[in-house]
């Protein structure tokens, strides 16, 4: 009886981070489009381009864009919260290291994304320069990083 309350209590802490994860990547990813946003205005793109470029059908349709960009950080940060709470669960040392640890997530990401996804797909987010888009997902990781330390 007692090994089940211990499953089922980490299953719902794992629930729990996952819920945590999504708004926090959620809102990492509002503040990560934020700033591409305000990178275009500074470059003389249009915003709907921009936000075209996220579009997965690749038709240019801004709200589309902006729609799956927001499910994407969301996901992401689902996944960095139980992962994250995983390996902490399993090497107590990097529980202090948490920004540091999303900033790499978010790094890494960003990393498939130029490198591998973006590529295979011919994805028109590469007309988004590699500095702006590293940039880009360094906030987000720190953000994703500095919300989930704050929900806890």
């Amino acid at each position: 009886m007692q090994q089940n309350k211990i499953v089922s209590r980490q299953r719902l802490a794992y629930g729990d981070r996952a819920v945590d994860g999504l708004l926090a990547g959620a809102g990492a990813g509002a503040l990560m489009i934020a700033v591409l946003l305000f990178l275009a205005l500074l470059s003389g793109e249009r915003l709907s381009v921009l936000l075209g470029h996220f579009d997965p059908a690749q038709e240019g349709a801004a709200l589309l864009g902006l729609l799956s960009h927001a499910a994407v950080s969301a996901i992401y940060g689902a996944l960095f919260a139980v992962a994250y709470s995983w390996l902490v669960g399993r090497v107590r040392k990097l529980e202090p290291h948490m920004l540091v640890a999303a900033l790499a997530y978010g790094l890494l990401i960003w990393l498939a994304a130029e490198f591998l996804f973006m590529p295979a797909v011919d994805s028109p987010l590469l007309a988004v320069p590699a500095w702006q888009f590293a940039l880009a997902h360094a906030i987000y990781g720190l953000a994703l990083g500095e919300l989930l330390r704050r929900q806890r």
